[in-house]
């Protein structure tokens, strides 16, 4: 019998893992678009999509693992009854629920180990997978200057190239206003510079010749000021896309241990019966409403 046993737990085994691995597959086939649609124009490192992947994989196994034993179940009897194994079996007069003990037993360890999967695990995952997918989504997009156009995603700046070298840094008939104090804008413009990115890509710092800069003032338009200059270095922070990850403890019931939610209800229930007491304080709404004082 116990040859018995280990033989149609070994005819669900491979069936289950490949139904599994197929249906998990199948999932984050569905899953990438969406992933790639967050995080393009990010410049993000291939690190965090795998990890952003790897934190959505835990709902993934929640759903995979119970219709993988759905197709184990099937596709091991289904092969059991097509080469009449299971007539040999009551044949032999063995009674067909002997053999499901092992199955049920399989069934529960499973069971239990789900469960505590997705009580444990799986709310934690999916905390950390909707924090990081916020993240990502609040980053501002992979700056890149263009010559004759508008750069408008730096606050504070608005920035005008005429002519750019990629090769040598070099820049001609360059523009930039500084408009972070409105009232008080201030507009520099050069015939010719360098241009290169520092603080590890979060500063670009223009090296600017002969030029001049116009200081404005829109609420006395006579404190208006120009000054020449051979030579003058601006930098201009926070143009880099760097993943400034965030923490919160706020979570959605996806996000809660059973113990979780149960203190949320109890809160909740507290909150209520708050209310009502403080509702049938008042005997003519108490009343209406149908409770006692």
């Amino acid at each position: 019998m116990k040859i018995l046993n280990r033989y149609i737990l070994r005819e669900h085994i491979p069936p289950f893992f490949y139904a599994v691995f197929i249906i998990t597959f199948l999932l984050i086939l569905e899953t990438i678009p969406k992933i790639v649609e967050m995080v393009i124009d990010k410049d993000i490192s291939a690190f965090v999509v795998l990890e952003l992947i790897f934190l959505n994989l835990a709902w993934m196994i929640a759903l995979s693992v119970p219709m993988a034993v759905l197709v184990a179940t099937l596709l091991a009897f289904g092969r059991l009854t097509s080469d009449s194994e299971i007539v040999a079996i009551k044949s032999s007069g063995i009674n067909l629920i002997r053999i499901l003990i092992p199955l049920l037993i399989a069934a529960a360890f499973l069971t239990i180990g789900m469960i505590e999967f997705s009580d444990k695990i799986l709310p934690r995952l999916n905390h950390e997978a909707r924090v990081l997918s916020g993240d990502i989504r609040s980053m501002r997009p992979m700056l890149t200057f263009r010559p004759g156009v508008f750069i408008t995603d730096i606050s504070g700046y608005i920035i005008l190239i005429d002519k750019i070298n990629q090769a040598t840094s070099e820049v001609e008939g360059i523009r930039i206003t500084d408009n972070k104090n409105p009232n008080q804008p201030k507009i520099t413009v050069a015939k010719s510079g360098l241009m290169k990115f520092i603080d590890n890509g979060q500063t670009v710092q223009f090296t600017l010749f002969d030029g001049e800069t116009h200081m404005l003032d829109t609420k006395e338009p006579g404190n208006y000021r120009r000054v020449d200059f051979k030579k003058q270095v601006i930098n201009v922070g926070g143009v880099g896309s760097e993943l400034i990850r965030t923490e919160t403890t706020y979570k959605t019931d996806r996000e809660m241990s059973i113990s979780e939610m149960e203190k949320v209800v109890r809160a909740d229930r507290r909150k209520s019966a708050s209310i009502k007491s403080w509702i049938c304080s008042f005997p003519t709404v108490c009343r209406r409403h149908g409770t006692r004082p």
